[in-house]
């Protein structure tokens, strides 16, 4: 038999007895109509009676001793505590529903961005797209932009002698030609402007046969030197006003143009190289003029107008045998010296 317990004890034990009862009330009630406790009521009722502790008053027991026993784990659990749990439980269980309907939901809202439209592809767009209209632009328009590639910076509607030799250079043509004198010639160019061009010349000129371009001004300037200059020999013999006149009409622009302004006459070193590329690869007999100018070196100083005109129609009317020539015909002294000269190199020719 146990030894007995203090007071002390058994006056903390006190009101454990009434517990016990009427637990044990609820537990004959539940035996009557035990429930099917559900599995979480069951765990939560096994954790429960573990940590429980019965204190049972003995009758039996001698003096009414008091005993301390764990209580052992209940088969089943009051209907209370199972109506509870399982109340407690659906109102757990309540909003788990309420998640998976919101989760649905968003998960229906959020289906369509899963799939984005998909966009039209490049090609289409650029079908539907329509043409950029570009604003034409006028003759006058493009011949400024076009000037402006070669005019002076500091001379805005002038090209001067930089400008005129990059033109050249992009029409890959020769500046030692006649192309740089035709062109002077049809722009009707000013006395005194020799290495200059002028936007307000080319607007007048221009404007008929619509040249604006590189390309078209080098196309220009090759039919007018056809003009003159034709290849055929029949058309080098003729003498009418369409090859020879023209040619008239420029060599008689070209000395005012050339000297300079305020002088009467025209430098001499000029005079005979523009004699070597006006006349020199159309007549024989200027090339032989060009040959005794230059002979004479820094004595041949200048050349008037009137030996200018006059040279003209001399190797227009005398051959290089010097056939059409009259000792009888007044000309110039400066072209009765060269026809002195002449004589002289064709007999030394005869006798070499």
């Amino acid at each position: 038999m146990p030894p007995k317990r203090k007071a002390a004890a058994t006056t903390k034990a006190e009101p454990a007895p009434k517990k016990r009862t009427t637990r044990a009330n609820n537990d004959d009630d539940s035996a009557s109509s035990p429930p099917k406790p559900s599995t979480t009521t069951k765990s939560k009722a096994k954790a429960k009676a573990k940590k429980e502790t019965i204190i049972i008053d003995s009758s039996d027991a001698e003096d009414s001793d008091v005993m301390v026993l764990d209580a052992p784990q209940p088969k089943a659990s009051s209907s209370k505590a199972t109506k509870s749990s399982t109340k407690q439980t659906k109102a757990k269980k309540e909003p788990a529903p309420k998640k998976e309907k919101a989760r649905t939901t968003k998960t229906k809202v959020a289906a369509p961005l899963a799939d984005p439209i998909p966009e039209a592809p490049p090609a289409a767009t650029k079908a539907k797209a329509s043409p950029k209209k570009v604003k034409p632009v006028s003759w006058e328009e493009g011949l400024k932009e076009w000037f402006s590639n070669f005019e002076d910076e500091d001379d805005q509607g002038k090209m001067g002698g930089d400008g005129i030799e990059k033109l050249f250079e992009e029409m890959d043509v020769s500046m030692e030609g006649v192309l740089p004198f035709l062109l002077a010639w049809k722009l009707n160019a000013k006395p005194g402007t020799f290495g200059s061009f002028f936007l307000s010349d080319m607007e007048t000129v221009f404007r008929e046969p619509k040249i604006n371009t590189t390309s078209g001004l080098k196309k220009y300037l090759l039919d007018v030197e056809k003009t003159l200059y034709p290849s055929s020999a029949s058309a080098k013999q003729t003498n009418h006003y369409g090859a020879e006149g023209h040619l008239r009409d420029f060599y008689t622009f070209l000395f005012p143009y050339l000297k300079d302004e305020g002088q009467k006459s025209l430098n001499g070193e000029m005079a005979v190289a523009v004699w070597g590329i006006v006349l020199g690869p159309k007549y024989a007999i200027a090339k032989s003029f060009v040959e005794y100018a230059s002979s004479l070196g820094a004595s041949f100083k200048g050349v008037s107008p009137d030996v200018w005109s006059q040279l003209l129609e001399f190797v227009q009317t005398v051959g290089d045998d010097l056939s059409g020539w009259s000792e009888e015909d007044a000309w110039p002294s400066t072209i009765d010296s060269f026809v002195e000269w002449k004589q002289k190199q064709d007999k030394k020719a005869e006798t070499a």
